[in-house]
């Protein structure tokens, strides 16, 4: 399968964070894992 792009509008990541508890000074980024639960959460933003 052919590897696809798409850009996320400005702020995704941030709403993203902010949706799941996880905004603020001592969160860390969550890994990529083998599901797409992030990719999903992601393009709902």
């Amino acid at each position: 399968m052919p590897l696809v792009l798409r850009a996320l509008p400005a702020g995704a990541f941030q709403r993203y964070m902010k949706s799941v508890g996880k905004l603020g000074g001592q969160n860390k980024v969550p890994r990529l894992g083998n599901d797409r639960a992030l990719a999903e959460g992601l393009l709902r933003m």
